[in-house]
């Protein structure tokens, strides 16, 4: 969940228990037998604060949320698993050794680029020269990379 997502949730959350809050004071809801005027001041004061609050964590961050897509449409099973395929090929000796991490480092490498760029980006960026593919490429799979070498790395640590 990313920082917008909590304040936007933070504001609905706001907005609702401001509105609850109000609701009694004006006789919408059933009346309180122990509301006296000095507990209907600070409700209504505290709804008002948290009706505020609400509405403008709620405009503020409502148009800043933008979920990412599952999978692009235009990848079909065949282009993932040749992504799969490729990633496996191109690790070559670090697929002989360490199958199953490898394995999973391509799967989340495939999935980081199918839900960044759509095929036509990613060809593209195929035939620019190896540095700038590195650029564009390599942050998608970072994280996967980072995985996959700690994962060799104490398996490595346990056999010495």
């Amino acid at each position: 969940m990313t920082d917008n997502t909590i304040h936007f949730l933070f504001g609905i959350v706001s907005l609702f228990l401001g509105f609850f809050m109000l609701t009694p004071i004006f006789n919408v809801t059933k009346k309180n037998k122990y509301d006296n005027s000095k507990n209907k001041q600070i409700k209504f004061s505290l709804s008002l604060i948290l009706l505020i609050i609400g509405l403008y964590t709620t405009v503020n961050y409502r148009y800043e949320i933008k979920p990412k897509p599952i999978f692009n449409k235009e990848w079909s099973i065949e282009d993932r698993n040749y992504l799969i395929h490729k990633c496996k090929k191109d690790a070559m000796q670090t697929y002989i050794d360490y199958p199953e991490y490898t394995e999973a480092y391509c799967k989340c490498s495939m999935e980081n680029i199918t839900r960044t760029l759509n095929k036509d980006d990613y060809e593209k960026s195929l035939t620019k020269s190896q540095e700038d593919q590195m650029k564009q490429i390599f942050p998608l799979f970072e994280e996967c990379f980072k995985k996959l070498k700690k994962s060799i790395d104490s398996i490595k640590s346990i056999q010495n």
